[in-house]
């Protein structure tokens, strides 16, 4: 999700290096605060400079979080990729930050919470700033959260606003089941909906789930290429579905990911490998019937 461009990369090594020597000398403590141990002044002076920022499995919390937000919100930010992957950030603190992307000096466009301690304040807090008509965000990595479906709910009614940039949007091990992807897929086939990625990977989806996002991903406002459900435990009856949706004239997925699905039976991987022959969309995942010599017997 995150680019790596060598002068970002560079100036934030450099800057790791410095945070890591002011955390021991000033506190004397290992740099479990890197961000909460520097001022906002100090924070506003390094976006200035940084276009990328990645802090990850450090102990940011809620209020390492509303000084990178406050930074954030600063005419001179030039920051528009921020990872903050493990650093232990709640719903306090993810308000903070979706209080920043409603400002119009805020240039975020990508946004990484995965692992960390969002709950339904957090996602709901997000959601509104995603209908914010200064938002700016179109990638948004939420994983390892417990979203569950009532915040797939929030997301997907942001999905439907016309002030909605998202575009990419990663939920993996979001305690979502069939209920939430329902939620996804209705707002799938939204006009305003301008959705190309979604991955939904390691979430208890059955054959429900999958069928409401095949009936989506044929319905000609559906944006979606990429659409990976790693590890889902669909049968049949879903895949049969979805392996239909691959060759549907509508249908504009370019990317299937079905690696690692529980309980895939012959007769549904013989259906989704029929699927490849005549769709254009490239599946992984799955043998071709050249290669597993699949038959439904």
């Amino acid at each position: 999700m995150l680019g790596n461009p060598e002068t970002s990369l560079s100036i934030f090594l450099q800057l790791a290096d410095t945070m890591v020597s002011s955390a021991q000398d000033r506190t004397g403590e290992s740099p479990q605060a890197l961000v909460n141990v520097h001022s906002v002044d100090f924070w506003r002076a390094k976006l200035a400079t940084l276009s990328e920022c990645k802090i990850t499995e450090a102990g940011v919390g809620d209020a390492g979080a509303a000084v990178l937000a406050t930074a954030l919100q600063d005419q001179n930010s030039k920051l528009h990729t921020l990872d903050l992957r493990e650093t232990g950030v709640g719903d306090a603190g993810v308000k903070s930050l979706a209080s920043a992307l409603q400002d119009s000096k805020c240039k975020l466009h990508t946004l990484c919470l995965r692992g960390n301690e969002v709950g339904e304040e957090g996602v709901s807090a997000l959601g509104n700033a995603l209908q914010h008509p200064n938002c700016k965000l179109h990638t948004l990595d939420i994983s390892g959260n417990a979203l569950g479906n009532a915040g797939a709910a929030v997301l997907a009614t942001a999905l439907q606003d016309q002030n909605c940039r998202l575009q990419m949007l990663e939920l993996q091990n979001s305690n979502i089941s069939d209920a939430g992807v329902a939620s996804l897929a209705a707002a799938l086939k939204h006009a305003n909906c301008k959705m190309r990625v979604l991955d939904l990977s390691g979430n208890t989806v059955g054959n429900a789930g999958v069928v409401s996002l095949s009936t989506a991903v044929q319905h000609t406002n559906c944006k979606l290429q990429t659409l990976r459900l790693c590890g889902i435990g669909v049968g049949d009856a879903g895949l049969t579905m979805l392996a239909n949706a691959l060759i549907h004239p509508s249908c504009k997925l370019s990317l299937l990911d079905l690696t690692g699905l529980a309980g895939m039976s012959r007769l549904g991987t013989a259906r989704i490998a029929e699927a490849r022959l005549t769709s254009l969309c490239e599946i992984e995942g799955v043998a071709s019937p050249a290669d597993q010599h699949i038959t439904e017997a």
